[in-house]
C-alpha cells in the first residue's frame, strides 16, 4: 500500500500537471470507490479549475479554485496516469477527468480499493474521512501526542502506529523502519513504552518519512508510486524485507512474525520484548552439553525448559503418535511409538523429515512460547537443538552455541545409545556448524566436566548481564 512518501511524491508530480485545468467531462466506471452521492458527482465536478494538491496522512486533497475539495484515498494500487485525450486510457482507469485544454487524468486501480469524495473547504476536514485523522510525526515536536495516546493502551505498538487516528502517516514498510531504528520489539504492548521510546518513534518517524519522501517513496513489488518514478528508499530498508538477512546493527539474523495479521520484520537481538520475560537459548550439536548448561541456570534459580522435553509430552497424546505414522508412512506396533523407526526414516527420508518438520516445529515452538509467557521470573532458559534448521530466529535475542569434536562426541554417543549407530547418523543431521557464527557465545566442550561448568558458569554470568542491560535500554 503507498504510504505517507509515496502519496506525497505523487501529489509533488501531479500537481503541476493539473494546477489550472479546468474539467470538461468526468467519467466513472467504477461508481463503489466514489463516496459521494453518485447523482451530483459528475455534474459538480463539471466546469470546475483545479487549484492546487494538498495531503493529509495518506491522503490527496485537490483544492479547486472554488470552494469544492475532492478526497482521494489511493489505497493498495491506486496511481494517477495523465494523457492526451487522443490516447486510450490507462488498463484500468476507474475515473478520468477530461479536460479543455486536451488532456486527461485517468485514475488508475487495478484493485480498486482506493476512494473519492466531494466536500467544500469549510467542512472536509471535520467529515469521515478525515475527522479522525491523527497528527503527521512532522507536525510533533516530541513525543508526548504519541505517548498521551499509547500508555493506556494494550495494544502491540506496531498495531498503534498503522492506527491513523493516533498517528498518521505510517503503514507497514515506515512501521518496520522506525521500529528497527527505535529498537523497539513490534509486540511491545503500547502501556510499556516510555516517554523517552514515545520520543525515540516520533524523531524516527520523522527521519524515514523524510528521507523515503526525498528518495521518492519505496516501489514494492507491483506498486509505483507513479508511472515512470521508481521509489529509491527500498534500497536503504534497513528492516521490511530483510528476514534472514544479518541486522546492519548487530549482525544477528532479522526475523520476521505476524503482528494482528501484519508481516513485521525485526532483529530479535535489538529489538527486545519486555513484556515477557527475556529467553536465552541454548543450542548446539547433540551431546555436547546442553543439559549440563539448562541445568546450571535451574541451580541458580532460573526457570527452563528443554524442547526435547515439550517432544517426549506431545508424543504421549496418541493423536499426536498417529499423526506422526502418518506423515512417516509408518505402522508402530499396537499404536505406540517406536523411535528406532522414526529416527531411520528420518534419517533415509529426506522428503518424510521435512514434513514431519512442519508439523513438529511449529507445535513446539507454540508451547514454549506459552510456557514463556506464564512464566513471572527473567530470564528464562530454552534449550533448543535445532534452534537455526527450525528458523526460530525471532524466539531469542541471546544464543549460547555449544560444540563438541567430533570424536568426543562419537564416544559419547556410543556409551549412552542403545542403537549408536542409528544416533550418531542423526547427530550428523545437525547443522548447528553452519551457524556457529551467529550465537551471540560459543563453547567448546572438551570432554572435561570441570572445566566445561566453569566455562558454562561464566557464559551463564555474560547472559545475565546482557538481560540486565536489555531491561535498562528502554529509557537510553
Amino acid at each position: 500500500m503507498p504510504e505517507l512518501p509515496e502519496v506525497e511524491t505523487v501529489r509533488r508530480l501531479l500537481e503541476p500537471r493539473v494546477s489550472g485545468k479546468t474539467i470538461e467531462d468526468v467519467r466513472v466506471a467504477y461508481w463503489r470507490m466514489v463516496q459521494s452521492d453518485h447523482d451530483a458527482f459528475i455534474p459538480t465536478l463539471r466546469g470546475q479549475t483545479f487549484d492546487h494538491i494538498e495531503r493529509i496522512g495518506k491522503f490527496l486533497i485537490f483544492r479547486f479554485q472554488s470552494d469544492l475539495v475532492l478526497i482521494s484515498h489511493l489505497r493498495m494500487e491506486g496511481k494517477y496516469i495523465s494523457l492526451k485525450q487522443n490516447e486510450d486510457d490507462s488498463r484500468y482507469a476507474r475515473v478520468v477527468f477530461a479536460f479543455t485544454d486536451g488532456t486527461k487524468l485517468c485514475y488508475d486501480d487495478s484493485r480498486c480499493f482506493g476512494t473519492m469524495k466531494l466536500s467544500s473547504a469549510a467542512a472536509y476536514r471535520a467529515e469521515p474521512p478525515l475527522d479522525s485523522i491523527g497528527p503527521e510525526p512532522f507536525q510533533l515536536r516530541s513525543g508526548k501526542h504519541l505517548y498521551a495516546n499509547i500508555h493506556h493502551s494494550s495494544r502491540p505498538i506496531k498495531e498503534l502506529l498503522l492506527d491513523q487516528t493516533v498517528m498518521t502517516g505510517l503503514g507497514n514498510i515506515y512501521a518496520d523502519e522506525v521500529l528497527y531504528r527505535s529498537q523497539i520489539h513490534p509486540e511491545l504492548p503500547g502501556n510499556m513504552v516510555t516517554p523517552a521510546e514515545a520520543d525515540r518513534l516520533v524523531s524516527h518517524a520523522k527521519e524515514v518519512l523524510q528521507r523515503a519522501i526525498d528518495a521518492g517513496g519505496s516501489t514494492i513489488r507491483s506498486y509505483q508510486s507513479a508511472p515512470g518514478v521508481d521509489g529509491r528508499f527500498q534500497h536503504a530498508l534497513s528492516a521490511y524485507g530483510k528476514a534472514g538477512e544479518p541486522c546492519s546493527r548487530c549482525g544477528a539474523p532479522m526475523a520476521k512474525i505476524k503482528v494482528k495479521g501484519r508481516g513485521s520484520t525485526f532483529c530479535p537481538h535489538c529489538q527486545i520484548n519486555r513484556a515477557l520475560p527475556l529467553p536465552i537459548v541454548i543450542t548446539g550439536h547433540m551431546h555436547a552439553g546442553k543439559s549440563t548448561l539448562l541445568k546450571l541456570a535451574a541451580e541458580r534459580g532460573y526457570p527452563t525448559m528443554s524442547a526435547d522435553a515439550v517432544v517426549r509430552e506431545l508424543y504421549q497424546d496418541p493423536k499426536n503418535v498417529a499423526r506422526l505414522a502418518q506423515l512417516l508412512k509408518l505402522e508402530f506396533p499396537n499404536g505406540v511409538l517406536d523411535t528406532a523407526m522414526v529416527t531411520a526414516t528420518i534419517i533415509g527420508d529426506r522428503a518424510a523429515k521435512k514434513r514431519l518438520e512442519k508439523w513438529l516445529h511449529p507445535l513446539v515452538k507454540q508451547t514454549i512460547l506459552a510456557w514463556i509467557k506464564a512464566q513471572t521470573k527473567s530470564p528464562v532458559f530454552v534449550e533448543v537443538p535445532l534452534y537455526y534448521q527450525a528458523g526460530w530466529h525471532d524466539l531469542s535475542p541471546y544464543v549460547i552455541g555449544v560444540r563438541i569434536p567430533f570424536p568426543i562426541q562419537k564416544e559419547r554417543i556410543m556409551a549412552h545409545f542403545r542403537q549408536p549407530d542409528l544416533a550418531l547418523a542423526l547427530a550428523q543431521t545437525n547443522e548447528f556448524s553452519l551457524h556457529e557464527e551467529k550465537v551471540a557465545d560459543l563453547l567448546v566442550n572438551d570432554g572435561y566436566l570441570h572445566d566445561f561448568v566453569e566455562r558454562g558458569e561464566r557464559a551463564l554470568d555474560r547472559a545475565l548481564a546482557f538481560s540486565v542491560k536489555a531491561a535498562q535500554a528502554a529509557d537510553l
